[in-house]
């Protein structure tokens, strides 16, 4: 397989020299980093008046599902019949906000446009804002109505009071009790962390990503539920679905972690791509660097293209004419019930709303 590797040379040093298992037992650079982000958020006061706002985060840089996770827990409150309103950041976005995003506004930031596409069906606003206060009050101001306001990638959010942290865990194991114990590696710059494992007491829900219903209790203060995801590979033209591919592909990916993606669109296609295209997180897609990653292509003698959803809100209607694009379509999975965080959420939003404070 020929990997085209056009990510920065830094982010390229930083994945080769990135190390360290994940551990409950930080390390003395991860424990200084821990306090200073604990200094940071501590005092944030959440509103006492509607609406409701949580946030889904991680401990990690990216990779962990944040996004889909935030527009499944979305779609389906909504569906349940609050109304939701979502905020995000609008990483390495032009457009520092507040905005309500559109899913075709080519300055808004990747997550924030696939967000409003999946939101769009069910009347979900989706507000990107550099500055996260700024954003909740162009939200709540613009709709006025809001049950629950979702912060996603808030974890770390120092200017956003929450009344709920949900922390998707990106490694854990158990503890002498045998209850759910968070573990992280080296955090920044040293590894590829944002936290230590003990910035998880924080939360109030841990979200672990596997396809069974908790075994594990976790220790008081906190919930445990479960979440997986299951991937489709579908034609980019006509939504249908690919059982396999008959040609040589491409993968192409401009996400934290690509090599995830040639793994789960290689086992989708039932063979093995014959090219990675490796982009930096987030990237925008200028149009001087498709005709680069054409021109490798076409050296390879590829025209099929296996993408994700985040990057082609970017790409579509400005790839060659002569790709076949195909997208890996991932669908969130709720372990246990078919609703179990939007069951643990609306319970807390209906708490909230009666004056109730846990």
């Amino acid at each position: 397989m020929k990997i085209v590797d056009l990510r920065p040379p830094v982010e390229r040093w930083a994945q080769r020299v990135w190390h360290g298992e994940p551990t409950a037992h930080p390390g003395a650079w991860s424990r200084l980093w821990g306090g200073i982000v604990a200094r940071r958020l501590a005092g944030r006061a959440a509103p006492a008046v509607s609406p409701f706002i949580l946030s889904v985060g991680n401990l990690s840089l990216g990779g962990s599902g944040k996004t889909p996770v935030a527009g499944k827990l979305a779609l389906d409150l909504a569906r349940g019949g609050l109304k939701i309103g979502v905020l995000t950041r609008g990483y390495r976005s032009r457009r520092k906000g507040p905005v309500l995003v559109d899913a075709g506004c080519d300055e808004c930031g990747d997550e924030a446009r696939l967000l409003a596409r999946m939101l769009a069906a069910v009347g979900v606003p989706v507000v990107q804002a550099a500055d996260r206060s700024a954003g909740l009050n162009f939200l709540t101001a613009r709709f006025s109505d809001l049950d629950c306001v979702i912060v996603e990638d808030g974890f770390q959010t120092r200017g956003v009071g929450r009344h709920l942290d949900i922390l998707i865990l990106d490694a854990w194991d158990s503890d002498a009790q045998g209850r759910v114990r968070p573990l992280a590696g080296p955090v920044v710059p040293l590894g590829p962390w944002r936290e230590p494992a003990s910035a998880a007491d924080r939360a109030g829900i841990w979200l672990l990503e596997t396809p069974a219903a908790p075994k594990l209790p976790a220790p008081p203060g906190h919930h445990v539920t479960t979440f997986s995801r299951t991937c489709r590979l579908v034609s980019a033209a006509d939504q249908q679905e690919a059982k396999s591919l008959d040609r040589p592909w491409a993968s192409l990916a401009g996400i934290a972690r690509p090599e995830a993606l040639e793994r789960d669109a290689g086992s989708l296609a039932g063979v093995p791509p014959v090219a990675a295209v490796r982009c930096r997180d987030h990237e925008p897609y200028r149009q001087s660097q498709i005709r680069e990653i054409a021109r490798h292509l076409d050296e390879v003698g590829v025209h099929a293209v296996v993408t994700t959803e985040k990057d082609w809100v970017k790409l579509e209607g400005r790839v060659p004419a002569s790709w076949k694009v195909f997208l890996v379509v991932q669908t969130v999975n709720w372990a246990g019930q078919a609703d179990a965080l939007p069951k643990l959420v609306r319970k807390r939003v209906r708490r909230h709303a009666e004056g109730v404070r846990d």
